[in-house]
């Protein structure tokens, strides 16, 4: 029991952090005209994906608390917080949480057992997870706000995800060659 909450508060931690780097560093770079448009690069989504290809489903209450902070600062930042902003953060931290989950899913559908973890594997289940969390935000949004543009915002998730997962999976590759090289294995 200890285990999985140490496991989902470094998850938790982990995915704070890179939302912060997100926020500041990347989306300073950006123009968002709301807070809950889709970046160009989001790197929380590399660790959603790698979280649940590593720990599984015991890692999923960490990444929803970790998905509901941030999805309430992204809120709070562009307006007051009413009911239906509520919901709409609830409803995208679970399509958000278990986008990975279910990739992983149809993915050992596809292979009849779990998938071998390699890169291609990996950003195919990035890529299914991209998709999944795309359709689940933007049908949530273009059903709580009116003015949600959701075939631009459609392929900009996606593709933020993408891009941000990749950024991620090979950093954490370098962080482990580095280890590699400096213990010898």
């Amino acid at each position: 029991m200890l285990k999985n909450i140490r496991e989902n508060l470094l998850v938790f931690i982990l995915y704070i952090i890179l939302f912060i780097v997100q926020w500041f560093l990347i989306n300073f770079f950006q123009d968002l005209e709301i807070a809950i448009a889709a970046s160009l690069t989001y790197l929380p989504h590399g660790l959603r994906v790698i979280a649940i290809i590593l720990v599984g489903a015991k890692i999923l209450p960490g990444l929803f608390l970790s998905h509901v902070v941030s999805g309430f600062y992204i809120q709070f930042t562009d307006q007051l917080i009413l009911i239906e902003d509520i919901i709409a953060i609830i409803l995208t931290s679970i399509g958000g949480t278990l986008s990975a989950y279910i990739a992983i899913y149809l993915l050992k559908l596809y292979y009849e057992k779990y998938p071998e973890i390699t890169i291609k594997n990996i950003l195919i289940i990035a890529l299914i997870a991209s998709i999944i969390n795309s359709l689940t935000s933007n049908l949530v949004y273009n059903f709580t706000y009116i003015s949600w543009e959701f075939s631009s915002q459609f392929i900009l998730f996606i593709l933020g995800d993408l891009i941000g997962a990749i950024i991620v999976f090979y950093f954490l590759k370098l962080i482990y060659s580095v280890i590699k090289k400096e213990i010898n294995i």
